[in-house]
Formats: structure tokens, sequence, C-alpha cells
């Protein structure tokens, strides 16, 4: 079952985005069933593809997939583990499985108000 905090931005969600990460199919269609728009998923992208794939079958282009990456390589975790995919592989991957939307990351320069790099 989703925590509680996830519950309540569930029920928040029914006008745009879901700005969580997906981590489980139930979860994805807690999401759908709260009315959201879009559902984004995150570091599943990358370690678990048959659930992007089962996602993206299921919701096509109501599916997301959020790239963060440091130096070119991607994160998971919340940006905890650094691993050894580069982001334009990832990229890649998931446009193969059928992603129509990539939000990216760059969690070098994220948040330091410095404008797009």
């Amino acid at each position: 079952m989703a925590p509680a905090s996830y519950r309540a931005c569930l029920a928040s969600a029914t006008a745009g985005y879901l700005a969580n990460t997906v981590a489980s199919k139930s979860l994805t269609r807690q999401e759908r069933q709260a009315g959201a728009g879009r559902a984004i998923i995150g570091s599943a992208a990358l370690e678990d593809p048959a659930f992007l794939s089962e996602a993206l079958e299921l919701y096509g282009e109501r599916v997301a997939v959020g790239i963060d990456a440091r130096n070119g390589f991607v994160q998971t975790k919340g940006w905890v583990e650094t691993t050894q995919v580069k982001a334009t592989e990832l990229a890649a991957a998931v446009a193969k499985a059928g992603a129509k939307t990539i939000i990216y990351t760059d969690t070098a320069t994220d948040g330091m108000l410095g404008g797009p790099n």
C-alpha cells in the first residue's frame, strides 16, 4: 500500500500531472483512478524495463519517463546513486520502448537559478 503522503498526492492530482515517481503497477492504476493526466516513471525505467513496457502498453502517451543525470550519467533513488548508464543511452532505450515524453533533469545545476544549461 502507498504511504499516506503519496495517497494524498494522488488525491490532489486530479487536474494534471502527478510529479511523483511511479514504482509499481498498482500505483500507476491509483494515479489513473485519481484522475492524474500523466504518470512519471523515474528510476523504475532503468531498473525494471518490463514495468515500463507494461505501463506504456496500458497508458501510452500518459506515461512520461523522468531521467535525472549528473555529468551525463543516470542517477537513481532520488539522486543518491549514480549509475554507469549514460542518460543518452537510457533516453534512446525508453524511446525505443515507446515513451513519447522524457523529462530530463541535470542534477548538477537543477535549482541553482543559473538558467538552462
